[in-house]
Parts: C-alpha cells; sequence; structure tokens
C-alpha cells in the first residue's frame, strides 16, 4: 500500500459519484518527489498523507509540503516548512495528533560531481530519526532528533532524496491507544524502542537487547509486542526461528519472551501477526515446520516427514506462556477428500502453499494460498474453493509441477457488518472474494488498454482502485464500496 510516486502533482481533480471518492494525480514533470503513505490508527486505516520534497532552499535545507486527506481522499489541511534533507519513513495518528518518523541527514539533496566528492561527504554525515508532531489545522506541536550509527551506501544515490545510508532495522511506528507513539529502529549500534505523548514528549526510550534478522512491531492497548526473526531454527531450511517479545508502557523495565515452538519442539512459520478483531488481543498464524532429514533433505513418501505437516493458531492474552492459548491442526487428521497428508492437493500435482493468513469476527483463522483453508477454534479445517466465471479455480488444476501459489493477498473487512473480505492479486487479474457469504464480488483484469489496474485495502469495508492511464500520464485513485 505504501506506494511512491515521483512526479510533479500539478493538478488534482476531486470527482464524486454515488459510490466513489476520485483524486486524479497529473504527472508532468520531474521536479517535485512526494510519497504516498498511509495513515493508520489501532492499525485501520483512517487517512492518507503525500509528503513533498519541493525546491531546494540553500546548501543544506528544502521546503516541504504534507497534504493531510482523510479516509475518502477529503482534503484535511496542509503543513509547510523547512528543514535539512529529509526521508519520511512511517506515519501513524492518535487523538488527532499526526506523528511523523524520518530520516534527517545533513547530505540528503546534495549533489555530488563524482564518486570522491561523494565519499568525501559520506565519511562526515550525520544522520538522525526525526519525529515530527502535527495537528490537523497543520500546526507543527514539537520535534525530536535521535542520533543513528547507518552503514552508507556504496554508490552515489541516483536521485536527491535518496536515504543517504542503512538502517539496520526500518522505522516502524505505531500509535499507542490513549496514550500516544511507539518508533521501533535498530542502527549499527543498538536496536531501541522510541515512546512519545501526544504532545510529541519523550516519555521514554530502551535498547532491545536481543539480535534477530527482522523485527515486526505490533501494539495492542497499552502494550508492545514485537517479533523477531532469527536465523531459521531449522537446518536445511528458510522458514522458522521466530519469538514472541511483549512490554508495557506502564513498566519499562517490563520485557518477556515467547518462543514459538508446538508442544514437539517444531518451528512455527509466522503468516500473520496482528490483533484480533473481536478481542482486541494479538493473535500469530502460520504453519508448522517438520525437522528435516540428513542434509536438510524432505522425504516425498513418509508424510511425517514433509516439511509443513499443518497450520497454527496462537492467542496471546497475557505476559505468560500460559496466557498463549495455541490451536494445531495438521493434514494427515483432516481434509482427506480435498488434501492429502503430504500435502497435495487430490489432483496431486499442486502443494497446498499459503501466502497469508487472518481472522474473521467468528474466531476463526483463514489460511491463503494456492486456495482458502479455513481453521476453526476446535482446530477442524475447511476447504473454500473460490472461483468465478472467468477462473475455474485458484489452482491451476492440470499443471504437472509441484508448485505453490504466486498471488498475492490482501483481507479486507467491514467490523459494522462483521464481514471479511480477500483480494486475490495475480499477474493478470484481481478478485475480490466474500469470504463471510462465500462468493465472488469482482473480478478485475490488471491491464485494459493504456490502462494499468491496482486494488489496495483502503478503509473499512472498502478498497483502493488505482488506475494508471500510460497514455494519458494520470493516476486515478478511487475509494469503492464492497
Amino acid at each position: 500500500m505504501k506506494k511512491v510516486i515521483a512526479a510533479t502533482l500539478l493538478v488534482i481533480f476531486i470527482m464524486h459519484h454515488p459510490h466513489a471518492q476520485t483524486k486524479i494525480f497529473q504527472e508532468v514533470g520531474d521536479e517535485i518527489s512526494s510519497q504516498v503513505k498511509t495513515i493508520r490508527q489501532d492499525g485501520a486505516l483512517v487517512g492518507y498523507l503525500v509528503f513533498s520534497n519541493l525546491e531546494k532552499v540553500n546548501e543544506d535545507s528544502f521546503n516541504y509540503k504534507i497534504t493531510i486527506m482523510d479516509e475518502n481522499l477529503n482534503d484535511i489541511g496542509t503543513v509547510n516548512f523547512r528543514e535539512q534533507g529529509l526521508s519520511l519513513q512511517d506515519v501513524a495518528f492518535e487523538k488527532d495528533i499526526l506523528c511523523l518518523a524520518y530520516i534527517k541527514s545533513n547530505v540528503i539533496g546534495y549533489t555530488f560531481k563524482g564518486k570522491k566528492e561523494y565519499r568525501d561527504a559520506y565519511s562526515n554525515m550525520k544522520n538522525v530519526v526525526f519525529m515530527q508532531f502535527v495537528n490537523l489545522e497543520g500546526k507543527i506541536l514539537n520535534t525530536s532528533s535521535f542520533p543513528v550509527s547507518m552503514d552508507v551506501n556504496v554508490n552515489p544515490p541516483s536521485f536527491s532524496n535518496r536515504i543517504p545510508g542503512i538502517l539496520k532495522h526500518d522505522i516502524q511506528l505505531k500509535n499507542i491507544t490513549q496514550r500516544g507513539f511507539v518508533c521501533f529502529y535498530g542502527d549499527k549500534v543498538k536496536n531501541a524502542f522510541l515512546v512519545f505523548n501526544t504532545k510529541g514528549i519523550t516519555l521514554w526510550q530502551k535498547t532491545v537487547d536481543i539480535e534477530a534478522d527482522n523485527f515486526y512491531m505490533l501494539t495492542s492497548g497499552r502494550d508492545i509486542h514485537l517479533l523477531a526473526m532469527h536465523k531459521p531454527a531449522v537446518i536445511g531450511s528458510i522458514e522458522g526461528g521466530y519469538d514472541l517479545y511483549s512490554y508495557t508502557t506502564h513498566d519499562t523495565s517490563f520485557e518477556n519472551s515467547f518462543p514459538l515452538r508446538d508442544e514437539h519442539g517444531r518451528a512455527l512459520n509466522v503468516m500473520a501477526f496482528d490483533n484480533d478483531p473481536v478481542t482486541g488481543k494479538p493473535f500469530l498464524a502460520g504453519y508448522i515446520i517438520n525437522q528435516p532429514t540428513a542434509f536438510g533433505m524432505y522425504s516425498t513418501k513418509d508424510p511425517k516427514a514433509i516439511q509443513f505437516p499443518g497450520v497454527f493458531t496462537i492467542n496471546v492474552n497475557g505476559y505468560t506462556s500460559s496466557d498463549l492459548n495455541a490451536v494445531y491442526t495438521f493434514w494427515s487428521d483432516v481434509l482427506k477428500n480435498d488434501i492429502s497428508a503430504k500435502q497435495l492437493f487430490k489432483d496431486g500435482a499442486i502443494y497446498y502453499g499459503l501466502s497469508c493468513a487472518f481472522r474473521d469476527f467468528d474466531g476463526n483463522t483463514y489460511f491463503a494460498g494456492s486456495n482458502v483453508i479455513r481453521q476453526n477454534k476446535d482446530a477442524t479445517l475447511s476447504f473454500e474453493n473460490i472461483s468465478s466465471p472467468e477462473h475455474t479455480s485458484f489452482i491451476k488444476l492440470f499443471q504437472s509441477a509441484k508448485k505453490t501459489t504466486d498471488k498475492v493477498f490482501y483481507p479486507v473487512s467491514n467490523a459494522d457488518t462483521k464481514t471479511n473480505y480477500l483480494i486475490a492479486d495475480d499477474e493478470k487479474n484481481i478478485i475480490i472474494y466474500n469470504v463471510t457469504q462465500k462468493k465472488v464480488m469482482r473480478s478485475i483484469p490488471h491491464k485494459e488498454g493504456s490502462i494499468r489496474t491496482n486494488v489496495y485495502p483502503a478503509k473499512e469495508g472498502h478498497v483502493m482502485v488505482a488506475e494508471y492511464n500510460k497514455k494519458e500520464k494520470f493516476t486515478k485513485l478511487s475509494i469503492e464500496a464492497l
């Protein structure tokens, strides 16, 4: 959803019709670089923000413009300010306050005459995590800076607002309900939390003494959860190696950790890490990983040795291991008419591959991939065959190669109607499936003539349809109800 538009936004037309709010971004030049970001609160999309890098004022500062829009693409306000080189990383919202996290550097926007000048400038670069707090009237309430140590990009940047270095772990920014914001990042020296109230005052900072390849942050109420992906726990596999760490804003010294393994010590690969739509508490979902045989090879004949023998859901209800409620389901126990214990669909040609997982409003977990499977609260699995007149199935029934899906999935929900949808996006088409009613709502081709169409999640019960007209050189964004 976080796309970058690098073009002059010379004119924006706003058109109204009964089913959508629409804006057209006309491309007419290259002098302005703009980023479009979603604005989220408690995981829900509540608006959009366009951050525009305008003209350079002097050697080390620029004019910038922030355009704030609501969830229907209506303009709310603008912010104009001057600052050193900035690259916007993330945005969050709480109590009518926007929090923006940037990388600020003394070399962003600098034009280099050669590699020597580039190396000299970067040897003296100064980078900070720059936090900015803005109200909906467009007033900057507060800012703060936190020095970071970054690895230098090897080659000179191809455009002026490129980030001058590389953080070990990218900035993640979330709101904390009724309290403020939390920012997580990792540089060459440390991983750290920064916690602020809605006035932009730093409440506390915390160094996170955890080494991991990747981190995924989630806030739930006033709690902070960090999913750490370490080196794969299984030899010969690129999956697994996850641990969950929990913190509370009430006690800065508190930290608890949960290794993600099943009762037999098998590693779990996480596909979903989110808050349950009903309880508001975290859950994790994904698949179980078997230990491989010698040399990391898996047997195709022994059902017990298949790589992914089943799926799991874990509900996080508190801070101790006894507060974790896990549900495990294995292919060998269920779905024998649709998928075998060897993880093959009944046609024998395709493995069941997972791309994403999500929860509905009745406590069920859905796993989307080669097709859709539902795991009930009692661990029972059921098969959901998504089809439409244009598509016989998500599965290519006579495909000879054993492979997983190449589709991308986006879950969308509507809390008012307790309805879940799934957007299935492949190379040629986009299918919008009503999970609750078990039917395809729409099928949209990616390309018709000179128009390229993409669909993304939007506010609850809606999607954003983005149409790029290559011939006329404009992008049309529409918010449409499902």
